[in-house]
């Protein structure tokens, strides 16, 4: 996997706090869920085939810091509930893990 071939095991996603699952790095040299570059609509990839690196910057700011309602995290850039008038938000992995995906 890529963090192993950059001997970054240990890396933190940039855009949740979950700390296992499919990384790719990002354009500043940090990790991010493929998942997460996947389902975020301002994400994208540098080079497409490969899917890398993953470019972050463009993510709104209103993203950034909203409280997970599942792990209860502010850490990352969470999704909005796509459902009319639901305040709630939430990492995509964090929704991944309980059957919930953005639409």
């Amino acid at each position: 996997c890529e963090r192993c071939k950059w001997k970054a095991q240990d890396a933190d996603c940039v855009l949740c706090p979950t700390k296992t699952g499919i990384m790719k790095r990002t354009t500043g040299f940090r990790w991010a869920h493929l998942g997460g570059a996947l389902w975020i609509p301002e994400v994208f990839f540098r080079l497409g085939e490969g899917r890398e690196p993953v470019d972050i910057h463009w993510i709104k700011a209103k993203r950034w810091n909203k409280k997970c309602c599942f792990c209860k995290s502010n850490y990352g850039a969470c999704m909005a509930c796509s459902h009319h008038k639901c305040p709630k938000s939430f990492h995509i992995t964090c929704g991944m893990k309980n059957d919930v995906f953005p639409e």
